[in-house]
């Protein structure tokens, strides 16, 4: 009757596993799937196995047969401990690594020494050592994790503390009782492994309250593993209750793992001691140094938050690594401190205003001109530093135009007082800048100081002038002989027609309209010669360039009086082509003047070796797109291709008596009145030198 009840009894029991095995496997398939249940099924599975085969044990017909069993069932007895280990770990959510490994490697030892050792070379008492350590080792674990998620507080996981670590620890004590029989003697194999298994799986397989029967509970750790901070739940006691994969990889964990740790373990620095739960929310928006597994150290930022429930006061804390973050502060940190470095050390006033004209950023250049510093300078006007109001308003004004119109400025030179009453030229650039909201509010400026600029022009052009009034004096050197002459004729004329006047006078026939047509020559030739004098006087006249208005016609016309004695010693004729009603230009007549007799002499020179029918010049003026145009053209040689580049250089001559500097001070005057003077072939032969003057130009240097 026993050998008949006994196999029906473990069939039954097989059945029974491989049933519940079945029903938890279709729902562990589905996502997300569930390490517990997977685990779940598989130990229904190693139990089925293990009732199966121990009637086949106990049956055994000869010892190979029980001896070749007794090897295999270490098997799924090997695979019975490590689904336990894996499916507490994930159903309890605790549990220790170490002891783990330790359950697991014993039962896999067994294996190992059922395959590798004769049963004759291993006596029973030895094998039962081996299976009452794997037992021992694995009561210790499962006896630990029901400890550590009872501690944590909840009705719920106490609960399921009892449930699951309860019913393997029956279990087990059941089997350790098993095995002491048989070691005493009492059985000769394992009726208990089976039925003890079945238990557990009877007990957690029909559990509704169990974690895969809690879709909410599933969605909560899904959200909670989903948040970027990690996330702990500190019991009143401070010891982590619940915490999400965030958390564990900050500190080095598993999620396991970092359950029912003591916060004072992971954070030292909350230095909490034996205040718990509350104590913790002073510590709210504080950041403080963690620690990891590894005992490594990091900033953490903490963020608290008190949570009532049934079960208590317990605490949400939220944890950021800030390593990054502080990493990326540095690296911001040292940019802008480059930045204010770069903006310092340059020479130009960099600066940013608002609509209140008050500075919201200036560089060192600024700070010093005002004779402040930068910091100083942050929220106030020009108003505080700038002791001219003109000024001030000027500034104001340009600023609220470049924020009104959002164009940008350009002010090619202004005046700004210094701190010490100084008055400095500067040149500005100015640009709005534009919010969000496409209004702009600030203006940014870059004004470079031009003060010693326009001092070093100002000398130039005081050296310039002297340079023109020395070429202008060899001009007049040049032209001494003709103007000797110019001079003698009218002198001669007027002494001629005084004496003339006394013979009349002495022989006392002069009627008083023959002395009238005398004085009259004599006035003429007394103006004819002033005129020269003049004319001579004003090319040696020495000073800055003055600015009036100038008729370049009657400028040409003086110079060909000038020159008249000396275009007729050289041979040469003259003809010119005066534009009509040409307006005035704004110059010096001196220098436009030196510019004209200085490209006529260079033409006379050019035709000397002509034969002198060909000696030609001419002079025309002409109105184009408001500007004057003056082309002086010759019938000599023309411009060898080799000078071409080469004319107007300073120092360059083709002259054997020259000093190559009048076609470069002729290019200089023209381009300071805003004209061009450039050199081409004329139409006939020779050359054509032309220079543009504006018909209205500015001030200019």
């Amino acid at each position: 009757m026993t050998g008949f009840i006994i196999p029906a009894l473990w069939s039954m029991i097989a059945g029974a596993c491989l049933a519940t095995g079945a029903i938890h496997l279709g729902p562990a398939l589905k996502p997300p799937r569930q390490r517990a249940r997977l685990a779940f099924v598989g130990l229904a599975a190693s139990v089925a196995v293990l009732a199966v085969m121990q009637p086949m044990i106990s049956n055994a017909p000869d010892v190979e047969e029980y001896d070749a069993l007794r090897r295999w069932v270490q098997a799924p007895i090997f695979a019975a401990v490590v689904l336990v280990v894996v499916f507490l770990r994930d159903y309890l959510g605790t549990a220790r690594a170490w002891l783990a490994n330790l359950a697991c490697g014993a039962a896999f030892a067994s294996v190992v020494v059922a395959f590798a050792v004769q049963p004759e070379e291993l006596s029973a008492t030895r094998w039962t050592a081996i299976e009452e350590i794997t037992l021992a080792l694995l009561a210790a674990f499962v006896a630990d994790a029901g400890i550590t998620c009872w501690r944590r507080g909840d009705a719920a996981e106490r609960r399921r503390a009892v449930l699951a670590s309860g019913s393997i620890l029956v279990a087990l004590a059941i089997v350790a009782l098993d095995v002491l029989v048989i070691s005493a003697g009492s059985l000769h194999a394992t009726y208990l492994y089976a039925f003890a298994s079945a238990t557990v799986l009877g007990a957690l397989g029909t559990e509704r309250g169990a974690r895969w029967n809690d879709p909410q509970h599933d969605r909560f750790r899904l959200v909670l593993d989903a948040a970027s901070n990690g996330l702990m739940i500190v019991d009143k006691r401070g010891c982590v209750g619940v915490a999400n994969a965030r958390a564990a990889r900050l500190f080095g964990y598993s999620v396991a793992q970092l359950s029912a740790i003591a916060v004072d373990d992971l954070i030292p620095d909350m230095g909490l001691g034996g205040s718990r739960g509350a104590a913790l929310l002073a510590f709210a928006g504080r950041e403080v140094m963690g620690r990891r597994r590894d005992g490594s150290r990091f900033p953490l930022e903490v963020n608290v938050t008190a949570m009532e429930s049934s079960y208590g006061l317990t605490t949400l804390l939220s944890v950021v690594d800030m390593t990054e973050r502080r990493r990326a502060e540095d690296l911001l940190r040292r940019e802008r401190g480059f930045l204010r470095q770069v903006i310092d050390a340059d020479p130009n006033l960099i600066f940013v205003k608002d609509r209140e004209g008050r500075f919201t950023l200036a560089n060192k250049a600024v700070a010093d001109l005002y004779g402040t510093t930068v910091e100083d300078l942050i929220g106030r006007t020009d108003a505080d530093f700038d002791a001219n109001p003109a000024e001030v308003a000027a500034f104001r004004h340009d600023d609220l135009q470049v924020m009104e119109t959002k164009s940008e400025l350009f002010v090619a030179e202004e005046r700004v007082t210094d701190a010490a009453g100084k008055v400095h030229a500067v040149q500005t650039v100015k640009r709005p800048l534009v919010g969000p909201d496409g209004r702009a509010d600030h203006v940014l400026g870059v004004s470079t100081d031009i003060t010693a600029r326009k001092e070093t022009e100002r000398q130039l052009g005081v050296q310039r002038n002297e340079i023109a009034h020395l070429s202008r004096a060899m001009m007049v050197a040049e032209l001494s002989g003709s103007l000797a002459h110019e001079l003698n004729q009218p002198l001669t004329a007027i002494l001629s027609n005084a004496q003339a006047a006394l013979r009349f006078l002495e022989r006392g026939d002069a009627t008083p309209s023959d002395i009238q047509e005398i004085l009259r020559d004599i006035v003429e030739d007394d103006k004819r010669a002033g005129h020269v004098i003049q004319g001579m006087r004003l090319l040696l006249t020495k000073g800055e360039a003055r600015r009036e208005a100038v008729d370049v016609n009657a400028a040409a016309q003086d110079v060909l009086r000038l020159m008249h004695s000396d275009l007729i010693n050289a041979g040469v004729t003259v003809i010119v082509r005066s534009g009509r009603d040409l307006p005035q230009v704004r110059g010096d007549r001196v220098q436009i003047q030196q510019v004209v007799m200085n490209l006529m002499l260079n033409a006379c020179d050019a035709m000397q070796q002509m034969p002198q029918r060909q000696r030609q010049l001419t002079i025309a003026t002409s109105l184009t797109a408001d500007v004057i145009r003056v082309d002086i053209i010759d019938r000599g040689p023309g411009i060898a291709p080799e000078h071409a580049s080469k004319i107007f250089e300073p120092f360059f001559t083709t002259k054997g008596h020259g000093l190559g500097m009048g076609l470069s001070i002729c290019r200089t005057i023209v381009a300071a009145h805003g004209g061009r003077l450039w050199a081409e072939d004329g139409e006939g032969g020779g050359a054509a030198f032309r220079f543009t003057l504006p018909a209205r130009a500015g001030e200019g240097p």
